[in-house]
């Protein structure tokens, strides 16, 4: 079944061993993008940490609660300028 000739001179073995190539080629770019993709800095994130159950994350800028224990966070807004190392205490 695999030495069955499906164009020219190519047979049923070599189509296969050809999409094994492909799909192997795209997994690995697939997984070499995720490993260098830069983080996006949202401006409406920033980290927080609860000083109360030691809840760390992100949460919006304007999230006044922590998602762990319900405790208030503290100033609801950090700053004007968006920073991604920002952090509640």
């Amino acid at each position: 079944m695999l030495d069955m000739t499906i164009f020219a001179e190519y047979t049923v073995q070599d189509m296969l061993t050809w999409a094994g190539v492909a799909i192997g080629l795209l997994i690995a770019f697939s997984v070499l993008k995720r490993i260098f993709r830069q983080e996006k800095v949202d401006p409406y994130m920033q980290t927080a940490t609860c000083s109360g159950c030691g809840w760390q994350g992100q949460v919006s800028r304007h999230a006044g609660k922590c998602p762990g224990c319900n405790r208030p966070l503290g100033d609801r807004k950090i700053s004007s300028t968006p920073r991604s190392d920002a952090q509640i205490t």
